[in-house]
């Protein structure tokens, strides 16, 4: 495997997007160095490389996904805002998007292909949603989008990872003298011993699962012989319960005819009307409340309009008048018009103008034109008198409200008849129920014997229902009880095999565990001679190491000198430590032969520069082929950087803008006789 690029977009101090070129050249220069002050972003730039791989598992099996989105939420970029200060802080305003891609390199089936993974967080209200993009050499890989992580955790094991990023605190954890639970989680899943306990461990849920049938053979014998005892317990049960069955329906019928006699007592007083008498009531205010609504609809015409269709003809005949009058308007104005038109004509044809290049005598002329204006005069008749002074807007108006009076009242007025006169009929027809309904005092010694004659039916019908059940249970218990019988037959074969796998299972764990604890022992063998060659390799004082033991069950460290003395790493200095830490590193790597890259953060705080220069010559080189190193300015100092200027491939510097509350990543160059921007 093989990192090619890193870009980080939004995240941290990292605002918009980033990107890093991690790759190498041929050896030596396996290095790329990303150099800056504390708090410029490197443990940002660390952590990215996990979460795009693994997301929420780059934090461990037992972190929750609520917890990890809002650790993500909170990595959020805020970026400086422009409204100010606001207590002596700029104002942050957040981005609602943020993301990682890697881009790596990765050899499977012995042939090379370049991964691209996307992992993009978007805010959701106070939540955040996360969207996985998987490309193989540009293309979607052979998998469902929800299957993209685990895609990926077949590339790269969440385990591996622990030999691919390591970051200080990490260091501190496994060379820590009383914390040996990292490394053993670690030389668990590196040298495949999780996967034997894995296998030991189901065979013991098996165990505990089925535990319960352990003794199950012996409860089998018993609940055979109880069941012949309960059949001759079950047969005299059943006929108590027959003849119990027999009393039960006799109280019955006898209830029934004593309840029909009461019901015919009820009704021959009247107690059919009775029980009806809220509904009658409550029909009679229905009906009081349509008649008096239509009442008053009657009442408003007769303010109105109504007086007026008692006299039908009169209102025709007034149509008609004011029809006639609003036609002899109209034919008035089309007269006067006419004539004026006729005027102008006249006075056209009196005009010399007019008999231009005309040869007539003055006699034919004057005949001509009389004889024309005597055509285009009108006939003459007598215009009809307007008896009604009215305008033609109120004329339309009042023609409006004579047809109402003549054909839309009158429609209306037989509606609300019919309407008065059915419910009035219905009305009378309810008051006479009621007037029907019997006095309360008559009725009620009757409806209270009526309540208890069915209290005591319901009692005697709910005992027959429960012995009915009774009967029903006994006769289906009694039926099934030879196949109950076959059943526990086979139920004891079924658990005498399964006490057989039980003894299996129990051989299996103790075989495991044999074979857990050789493998282990061979393994840390391995890794125990790797450890101290690595850390002689590494520590300034020759020869430091000449054995290391650790513990296969507890994964404790002891360590010897060439003397044969014990070495405590509680006497270890911190850097000391800390190279102890790298060493295990290194000697895992070489055990597990993963060919994988280094990704470490700070390792050289500890260490004075002879340590520091040891691990830049020794450690780094030999390591990996490709080794990304982010340190501090003053871990990597312009000397040490000559040093190991051979072995870079490339050289980032992080620079932090206190203004603008971001960090700009630049490239630098490495024929620069020191780090650019230091």
């Amino acid at each position: 495997m093989k990192l090619l690029e890193l870009e980080v977009r939004n995240l941290g101090l990292y605002r918009d997007a980033h990107r890093f070129d991690f790759t190498t050249g041929a050896p030596p220069r396996n290095l790329v160095l990303v150099t800056g002050h504390n708090g410029a972003g490197k443990t940002t730039l660390f952590s990215a490389f996990g979460l795009a791989l693994h997301g929420r598992l780059s934090f461990g099996d037992r972190v929750s996904d609520d917890a990890y989105r809002a650790h993500v939420l909170a990595r959020f970029h805020r970026y400086a805002g422009t409204e100010g200060l606001f207590d002596g802080v700029r104002d942050r305003a957040q981005t609602q998007e943020a993301g990682v891609r890697l881009a790596f390199e990765y050899v499977r089936s012995g042939r090379p292909a370049r991964v691209d993974v996307h992992r993009t967080w978007r805010r959701r209200g106070a939540g955040v949603e996360e969207d996985l993009v998987v490309l193989v050499d540009g293309h979607a890989p052979d998998a469902h989008r929800e299957d993209y992580q685990a895609f990926l955790n077949d590339l790269v094991p969440p385990g591996v990872g622990f030999l691919c990023f390591f970051d200080a605190e990490r260091l501190d954890a496994l060379s820590h003298p009383d914390n040996a639970t990292l490394l053993a989680e670690a030389v668990r899943r590196l040298l495949g011993l999780d996967v034997v306990r894995r296998l030991r461990s189901d065979l013991e849920r098996y165990s505990a699962a089925n535990k319960s049938t352990e003794h199950a053979s012996r409860g089998l014998f018993d609940k055979l012989f109880d069941m012949d005892a309960a059949t001759q317990a079950d047969h005299a049960r059943q006929r108590d319960v027959h003849a119990r069955l027999g009393a039960l329906d006799t109280q019955l019928a006898e209830l029934q005819g004593q309840t029909e006699e009461l019901e015919r007592r009820i009704a021959a007083e009247g107690g059919g009307y009775a029980e009806r008498r809220e509904r009658f009531g409550l029909r009679r205010a229905e009906l009081d409340a349509i008649i008096e609504t239509q009442e008053a609809r009657l009442a408003g015409l007769a303010t109105g309009l109504l007086p007026f269709a008692l006299a039908p003809e009169l209102c025709r005949a007034l149509d008609i008048r004011l029809e006639r009058e609003s036609r002899a308007a109209s034919s008035g104005a089309t007269r006067d018009a006419w004539n004026e038109h006729v005027a102008r004509v006249a006075d056209a044809l009196e005009s010399p103008d007019f008999w231009l290049n005309v040869t007539l005598e003055d006699a034919a002329r004057a005949q001509l034109r009389d004889r024309f204006l005597n055509v285009l005069a009108l006939p003459h008749d007598i215009s009809e008198v307007a008896l009604h002074p009215l305008s033609e807007p109120e004329r339309t108006r009042l023609r409006a409200w004579l047809l109402d009076v003549n054909e839309t009242l009158p429609r209306e007025v037989v509606g609300i008849a019919r309407v008065l006169a059915d419910a009035s009929a219905e009305r009378a027809a309810v008051q006479a129920d009621l007037d029907r309904v019997p006095d309360e005092d008559v009725l009620r010694p009757l409806h209270e014997e009526l309540a208890r004659l069915a209290e005591r039916t319901r009692a005697v019908r709910q005992e027959r229902d429960e012995r009915e059940a009774d009967r029903a249970a006994l006769d289906a218990k009694l039926a099934a009880a030879e196949k109950k019988r076959e059943q526990a037959l086979a139920d004891l074969e079924a658990t005498r095999a399964s006490e057989r796998r039980l003894e299996l299972a129990a051989k299996g764990q103790l075989v495991l565990r044999t074979f857990e604890d050789a493998l282990a022992r061979q393994r840390l063998e391995a890794l125990e001679g790797a450890l101290v060659a690595r850390f002689n390799a590494l520590c300034r004082k020759d020869q430091l190491l000449d054995r290391a033991r650790i513990d296969s069950r507890t994964f404790q460290v002891q360590l010897r000198a060439a003397d044969g003395a014990p070495l405590l790493l509680e006497s270890f200095s911190a850097g000391e430590r800390q190279l102890f830490g790298l060493s295990l590193l290194w000697a895992l790597r070489d055990v597990t032969k993963h060919d994988l890259p280094l990704v470490i953060d700070t390792p050289l705080g500890r260490l004075d520069q002879l340590h520091r220069e040891r691990m830049m010559r020794d450690f780094v080189p030999a390591v990996s082929d490709q080794v990304v190193l982010l340190t501090t300015d003053a871990e990597l100092d312009d000397a040490l950087f000559d040093a190991v200027r051979p072995q870079v491939a490339r050289a980032y510097r992080l620079a932090f803008d206190a203004q603008h509350g971001e960090t700009r990543p630049s490239e630098t160059s490495l024929h620069a006789p020191a780090l650019a921007g230091r």
